[in-house]
């Protein structure tokens, strides 16, 4: 039986979403927990500096972070409603310096430390649970994003997430129609047999009939099924990413203007003047450049939904590669 859970369709919500957000939300609708920081990152400053094997490393200012949080809800993201889960968790890495693009997709299944909240938004500290539970623990709105936020920064060694942006399930078909609709190569054949169409090795342009079907479901009689997605999630930004770059370039107002109406899909920390900063910083991106990163570590049978353990020290040397210069 094939489930809904949600899954991602990403990059242009960091440009034009954070703005929708910013200007549209009404943040007096979030419930007040006491969630004061964007990630672990803003409460000490040791991830600066790092020794490994002797070498030691210093953090590249130069690079931007920016978080997408894709919330298994329909019903809108402004705190009227009962908190989803972050099914989707994207770290996406800009390294100013090099023009590369680094796209670390983090399981929701990964268990880590995640903060825990009363009914009534008091912190209780910390449980190991599954990643996609951060956003619902904080309940939902700025907070649960703040929270994952703090996960991710946590998994990271403390490096800041300095932006977020998260989307519901709604804003899944209007973002493919943004650019025209995009052409995928399929990775893999967990679709092929309910949906012929996406058989292996097929190319196939998507619309609003079928762009949900190939980026968010899932068999969930199968283990570990949410790896197999996030190989169709990777080839749609593969080739999503020089189609938003050729728009962005041609007037990256209005693909602002035209996701207006998505307010209440769309939650962010990005402010305008921000969003032109980092549209424009798109824009000098090399899209030869790209690297999928997906972290390593072991998938188990958990007594309720699959559980994914990362290999802490493969993480550690990917991390150094990515946000630090050796001295």
């Amino acid at each position: 039986m094939v489930k809904k859970t949600i899954a991602v369709i990403v990059l242009v919500v960091l440009f034009f979403g954070g703005i929708i957000a910013y200007l549209l939300y009404d943040y007096s609708k979030q419930n007040g927990y006491d969630v004061d920081s964007i990630g672990a990152g803003v409460e000490h400053t040791e991830y600066k500096n790092v020794e490994k094997d002797g070498v030691s490393y210093t953090f590249n200012p130069r690079i931007d972070t920016i978080l997408y949080i894709g919330v298994d809800q329909t019903d809108g993201l402004d705190g009227d409603s009962l908190a989803g889960r972050a099914d989707v968790v994207i770290l996406f890495v800009l390294n100013k310096d090099t023009g590369k693009i680094t796209s670390i997709n983090f399981s929701r299944d990964t268990m880590t430390a995640i903060r825990t909240y009363t009914a009534d938004g008091q912190a209780l500290g910390t449980t190991k649970q599954h990643l996609a539970y951060a956003f619902q623990f904080a309940g939902g709105g700025k907070a649960g994003c703040q929270n994952v936020a703090w996960s991710v920064s946590n998994l990271l060694g403390g490096i800041p997430i300095e932006e977020y942006v998260a989307t519901d399930i709604k804003t899944i078909v209007a973002i493919n129609d943004l650019v025209g609709g995009v052409t995928v190569t399929v990775p893999n054949d967990d679709l092929g047999s309910l949906y012929p169409e996406f058989a292996e090795g097929a190319t196939v342009k998507l619309n609003a009939s079928n762009v949900e079907t190939f980026v968010r479901y899932r068999d969930t009689e199968v283990d570990f099924s949410n790896n197999t997605r996030r190989e169709r999630q990777k080839a749609f930004l593969n080739a999503f990413f020089p189609q938003l770059s050729e728009l962005i370039s041609k007037d990256m107002n209005s693909v602002w203007e035209k996701y207006l109406t998505l307010e209440k899909d769309t939650i962010s920390s990005i402010t305008r003047n921000e969003y032109i900063d980092i549209a424009n910083n798109f824009l000098k991106m090399d899209y030869g450049n790209v690297e999928f990163y997906t972290p390593e570590g072991e998938d188990k049978n958990g007594e309720l939904h699959d559980e994914f353990y990362i290999d802490e020290e493969a993480l550690q040397k990917k991390i150094l590669e990515i946000f630090y210069i050796s001295d």
